[in-house]
């Protein structure tokens, strides 16, 4: 725990160093030491050697049973890939998994969020303990969330590369173009040429993550939603406050027809290994928690925003949503880390719109205690039986 917290902390603090201009690379750094942390691991999370025993299973077999064996039906393509790097180890594999993860969160906050605001964009990854640390347990889902999260920055730079302001319409000339629905909204609604040939190779890479964790399904709307601009902002910012007031409420009658829902095989067999022994309360903690998404809602009803910053907003808002079902079952909270990695850069952009300074300094005060909370709290809690507790090497079995 000690050197995991270590870690973190230098993180932040070469992180806020970038963000007053004392070192260049102090943001490259950062995810530097954290990809060395995470590339270096061993038997680190509850997870972390089962995937190992997989590895091992994946190297004892061949391409054509994988192919073909109805054995792997299911995430065939994380068999297939670990197939193809079984003649370097699980080491170098998982070992270049944590590269890769690491860059595309460096990119992500380089690409989105302000200097001065790296250090707070750090601080929520490292932080928040269902992203950077139990993302060194749940290997595959975390290598599929960098993938998604670079899916969606490619669309935001084919969005932007390709977009000027004029009537949009659909082009017949293997062209699509999103239209808008008033006059009014043509006049100002960012037309989007974009070639059929540059949408293909992203929803054929959707259609392999699905192959990677089965849990990416979900991520497959709200992508392909990001090639169309966004309209009605505010209308959008008040439908997913009262989404998650239902969310709140339903939750309880969700969890009994989930109960009845358990007896296909696929989602038994994950109900089985991800059922919550005990829900969730909405506390006051719960409320401070939701302070983000409040945030977000006037985020979002800003005319003055530009559109790339309201679509990771929004993307980062769906989780709020997805999270007061969590308490049926482990499996549904993970489906919400998908869209809760995109806080990284949402939330310094939606306290940055906070103007008072103090109100600022003291809500970003806040949030950080909570995730500083929560990181110990779940670090020693007994459920991860204290994989989280010691940080080891793979040179200790060398």
């Amino acid at each position: 725990m000690y050197v995991a917290l270590a870690v973190c902390c230098l993180a932040v603090f070469f992180s806020w160093l970038a963000s007053i201009r004392r070192f260049r690379y102090g943001l490259f750094v950062s995810f530097f030491i954290l990809g060395i942390f995470s590339a270096l691991r061993y038997d680190f999370g509850t997870d972390y050697l089962t995937y190992v025993a997989d590895f091992k299973y994946n190297e004892s077999i061949t391409f054509s049973t994988i192919i073909f064996d109805l054995e792997f039906t299911k995430e065939q393509g994380w068999a297939f890939f670990m197939k193809c790097f079984s003649p370097l180890g699980y080491i170098v594999f998982f070992g270049l998994l944590s590269v890769f993860i690491c860059n595309t969160y460096y990119r992500l906050i380089k690409r989105y969020v302000p200097r001065e605001y790296y250090w707070f964009a750090t601080s929520i990854y490292v932080f928040n303990f269902n992203l950077f640390i139990l993302q060194q347990s749940m290997i595959g889902q975390s290598f599929v969330m960098a993938i998604c999260v670079n899916i969606f920055m490619k669309i935001d730079k084919l969005c932007t590369k390709n977009e000027s302001v004029s009537t949009c319409s659909i082009s017949k000339q293997s062209q699509i173009v999103v239209y808008g629905q008033s006059k009014k909204l043509q006049n100002t609604l960012p037309q989007r040429n974009i070639n059929l040939d540059q949408i293909l190779p992203i929803i054929g890479l959707l259609f392999v993550i699905t192959t990677l964790h089965m849990s990416s399904v979900v991520m497959i709307p709200f992508l392909l939603l990001c090639f169309l601009p966004m309209q009605n902002d505010k209308l959008l910012g008040i439908t997913m406050g009262i989404l998650v007031i239902i969310a709140w409420v339903s939750s309880s009658f969700t969890q009994s027809l989930f109960q009845q829902f358990m007896v296909i095989n696929v989602v038994s067999e994950y109900s089985d290994k991800y059922l919550m022994e005990d829900g969730m309360k909405f506390g006051i903690r719960r409320v401070f928690e939701y302070f983000p998404f409040i945030l977000s809602i006037f985020y979002l009803c800003n005319d003055k925003i530009i559109e790339k910053r309201r679509q990771l907003v929004f993307m980062s808002m769906v989780s709020f949503v997805i999270l007061p079902f969590a308490s049926i079952m482990l499996l549904i909270a993970r489906l919400a880390y998908y869209f809760d990695i995109f806080s990284i850069a949402a939330f310094p952009l939606v306290y940055q719109n906070i103007k008072i300074g103090f109100i600022r300094k003291c809500l970003i005060g806040l949030m950080l205690a909570i995730n500083i909370y929560m990181w110990f709290y779940l670090i020693t809690n007994d459920e991860w039986d204290g994989k989280f507790l010691e940080y080891r090497t793979f040179f200790s079995i060398l």
